[in-house]
């Protein structure tokens, strides 16, 4: 019987890495040649295109510095242990009870009534620095998920928010309801 000796076998593709490159930077380059040719009528089209663009922005900063939006949210968890009120940035977190009798409920009466009245004073103050630039229009968009949240609660927030655009006698305020749902299904 021969026996045959191993020899380990070695073979070096930096070479061939190398070959690759270049092969991969020349197609890029001819590509974008190819792509730096624009005829006048594409030319013309993405010169307009821009224009569109450049005005929109325009148009949407303007509305920035006319308009103050103020957001308010109102929706319950998942596992419905909480209502959660959400407005300019603040978070009221309403612990819901399990127990629908006695001192559970009066505590989350308590809490619901201390989270309204700090939207209260919070949208109140909001209002107060934005009107006090005459050119400004003020837009108050309530969110809420009507399958997840009490009608109570909607009702609560709906009244008080309502009142602002009521109560504004030179129309600077306006109120919008956004259902979060159909927002999603729009999505």
């Amino acid at each position: 019987m021969k026996m045959y000796k191993k020899h380990d076998i070695f073979i070096d593709l930096t070479s061939l890495l190398d070959v690759i490159m270049i092969l991969l930077f020349m197609v890029m380059a001819v590509n974008t040649r190819r792509a730096g040719k624009l005829t006048g009528a594409q030319q013309e089209e993405l010169q307009n295109a821009l224009e569109v663009a450049e005005s929109r922005l325009a148009a949407e900063e303007f509305l920035q510095e006319i308009i103050d939006e103020y957001s308010v949210s109102l929706k319950n968890t998942d596992d419905m242990t909480e209502t959660l009120l959400i407005f300019n940035g603040n978070v009221e977190s309403i612990p819901i009870p399990r127990k629908k009798k006695g001192s559970y409920e009066k505590q989350r009466h308590e809490n619901w009534n201390m989270a309204v009245n700090s939207l209260k004073m919070d949208l109140e103050k909001s209002l107060q620095a934005s009107l006090s630039d005459p050119d400004k229009l003020i837009y108050i968009l309530f969110t809420y998920d009507e399958d997840s949240v009490y009608n109570s609660d909607f009702e609560d927030i709906h009244r008080v928010l309502d009142q602002y655009e009521v109560n504004d006698t030179e129309n600077r305020v306006r109120y919008r309801l956004k259902n979060a749902k159909e927002t999603k299904e729009i999505e």
